[in-house]
């Protein structure tokens, strides 16, 4: 399994905008007649985690290296530290991320990833 790169910010949950919550996991249908039905889609919930990060013109070419090469465009996942807990994790993007010229050698990569069982 691969790792985050030692040469990007490691923990999402230092910079103000880290979010933590879970993936639905009950799955609802309604019937034509009587209450709606449920069922649990997975055992163990996956959490999502949201947050950003600060970095500098360097780290976004070795980011989009990791992204599109490593983790061949998001379809892999990898290990980080990202959650408050600060362990090591195993990871997947949910959606694609983005980039925001600050100013300057300044950049914000924002991301979304599910945090596996």
């Amino acid at each position: 399994m691969v790792a985050w790169p030692t040469e990007l910010p490691q923990s999402l949950s230092g910079n103000g905008d880290y979010t933590e919550g879970t993936e639905e996991t009950v799955k609802r249908t309604t019937m034509d007649s009587g209450t709606i039905k449920t069922r649990q889609r997975f055992t163990r919930a996956v959490a999502l985690i949201t947050g950003s990060f600060d970095i500098t013109s360097a780290q976004v070419d070795t980011f989009i290296s990791f992204y599109q090469n490593t983790i061949k465009g998001g379809s892999l996942s990898f290990t980080a530290t990202f959650d408050r807990s600060n362990t090591t994790k195993t990871y997947k993007f949910k959606e694609e991320p983005s980039i925001t010229h600050n100013g300057g050698n300044s950049f914000k990569l924002s991301i979304k990833v599910l945090r596996l069982p």
